[in-house]
């Protein structure tokens, strides 16, 4: 038998030799298998995902041309790798899309039962009992009532604003006033209020 290099076997290939493509997949494909096992052992490489990157290489192939002024098994090398990574890539967000669908819903019964899981994992320091909702709105009440006798417009605004969500720095733009203001304002009134 002749003996022919890869170019040779490419050339062959290009005109429409079946020989010279399988004596190209079979020396590619032990490569492939040895690449494989060393660029990542901690994914399973399917005989599937094998023939993958093997059908990716029958395409490198056919896209190879010499006057690219690259060498073959650099080019095949290139290919190979960039299917490994894509196909780890590929499984990564698959498990990553697996562990989404593992969310549960609040207001799911849990084993049959009939306490949600809101109730299980709601936050303990939140009671819902009527005593305790007087209480702490008599609470604010005593605050809002201090807080008007007692603040200057400044602190009132600063406490109209705090109470729609602004931060410290935006109501000291919204104010036009500086930062250092606001924080005096606020320390002022927290002051105000624990006196009571």
């Amino acid at each position: 038998m002749i003996a022919y290099n890869e170019q040779e076997l490419i050339y062959l290939y290009h005109l429409g030799s079946m020989r010279a493509y399988e004596i190209l997949l079979s020396e590619y494909r032990k490569f492939i298998y040895a690449y494989a096992n060393r660029y990542d052992s901690g994914i399973e490489y399917s005989e599937d995902s094998l023939q993958e990157m093997m059908i990716s290489l029958s395409h490198a192939f056919e896209a190879y041309r010499i006057d690219k002024n690259t060498s073959m098994r650099t080019y095949f090398f290139y290919v190979i790798k960039s299917s490994l990574s894509t196909k780890k890539r590929m499984v990564y967000r698959k498990i990553r899309y697996l562990d989404d669908k593992k969310k549960i819903s609040l207001d799911q019964n849990i084993y049959g039962t009939s306490i949600k899981v809101e109730n299980v994992i709601a936050d303990t320091k939140k009671t819902y009992r009527p005593e305790c909702q007087l209480e702490i709105q008599n609470r604010e009440q005593i605050s809002l009532d201090i807080l008007e006798k007692k603040a200057s417009p400044l602190e009132k605004e600063v406490v109209y604003y705090l109470q729609l969500g602004y931060k410290f720095k935006e109501i000291a733009e919204i104010l036009g006033v500086d930062i250092k203001c606001i924080y005096n304002a606020h320390y002022r009134l927290r002051k105000k209020v624990r006196c009571k």
